[in-house]
């Protein structure tokens, strides 16, 4: 199988777990395209990939024109875009009809991909669809409880969500305030649901993290579990939101019961944990977008086991 893949957000430890998925598949000849913001030397990613392209910013007019270049140039014929705004900037160029003919776009729909960047918009649909989600407030004059659990609308990973006191909150300029979804503070466990629904099948494969330890927002020590009642959860999630391929939600507790925290329309940056338990989020998620088989990518985890990381560090030679 001869193929050309361009991965988005190439900086990101995601694109690089992404690279090295398919460095590792058998009997293929894949030529790897990588693109970020930063310089190659700043990305790691870049030792393992054939190309490598520094691109604008995502809000900058810039950047589709110079995706279109590089996917023609490359003759990419699948793309994966990792960061929010990245994929939803890419499915309304697919759904436009700007990519070429024959790039396979792994990512969400552009409905999809624009309900998972916007965690308010998310949470009402949840909700309207029976969905468990942590009560919000729209309006400071509501709040009673003295801390509330605050996050940007269009946040990645735990980036400048916080704890935040009510009496704060309420000194908060209306403007201020719209760029941020309050919520109630849930309780543990915080476990991250990886997950993988089959488009040809109704069958998915769910393994359950509980995030022990993280530092910047990722997960360094978990316990990797299965659990029914939250795969169940999890399936019906995706569902409601038109989820396939791989990718990873978010749960805790209110009222002693679990509630969708966030969803992310595709693998996170501690999924490969799940690969020691002969679970590859990655691999399934490339495979089944060429229609390739992906049930030899999982196993039923039968009994509970801990996964610890650790960095690694790379000579990137000079800039």
């Amino acid at each position: 199988m001869e193929k050309k893949v361009l991965i988005g957000s190439a900086g990101s430890s995601t694109a690089f777990n992404a690279v090295c998925s398919l460095r590792r598949l058998p009997d293929c000849n894949i030529h790897v395209a990588c693109m970020d913001t930063n310089p190659a030397h700043l990305v790691t990613a870049s030792l393992l990939a054939d190309r490598f392209f520094q691109v604008s910013r995502f809000d900058n007019q810039q950047f589709g024109p110079e995706l279109l270049k590089i996917m023609h140039a490359e003759c990419i014929d699948t793309y994966l875009p990792l960061y929010p705004y990245e994929i939803e900037i890419a499915a309304n160029l697919a759904s436009s009809g700007r990519f070429p003919e024959r790039v396979t776009l792994i990512a969400p729909s552009e409905n999809s991909a624009k309900l998972c960047a916007n965690k308010r918009r998310l949470a009402d649909v949840l909700k309207q669809n029976y969905l468990p989600t942590p009560e919000l407030f729209t309006k400071v004059d509501n709040l009673c409880e003295k801390q509330y659990f605050v996050k940007p609308i269009n946040g990645v990973g735990s980036f400048n969500a916080t704890v935040v006191d009510a009496d704060i909150l309420k000194t908060w300029e209306e403007q201020e305030l719209s760029k941020y979804v309050i919520q109630e503070i849930c309780s543990g466990p915080e476990v991250t649901v990886d997950g993988f629904r089959n488009i040809h099948k109704r069958n998915g494969h769910y393994v359950c993290r509980e995030r022990l330890v993280t530092k910047a927002g990722v997960s360094i020590k978990c316990r990797l579990f299965y659990d029914e009642e939250l795969s169940d959860l999890v399936h019906k999630c995706a569902e409601v939101l038109g989820l396939y391929g791989a990718f990873c939600i978010q749960v805790m507790k209110a009222n002693k019961a679990w509630v969708i925290t966030d969803v992310n329309p595709r693998p996170g940056s501690a999924t490969t944990m799940c690969m020691l338990t002969g679970n590859d989020f990655y691999s399934a998620h490339f495979l089944q977008a060429w229609g390739c088989d992906t049930e030899a990518c999982f196993k039923t985890l039968d009994r509970e086991v801990f996964v610890t990381r650790q960095y690694a560090d790379f000579l990137m030679g000079s800039e």
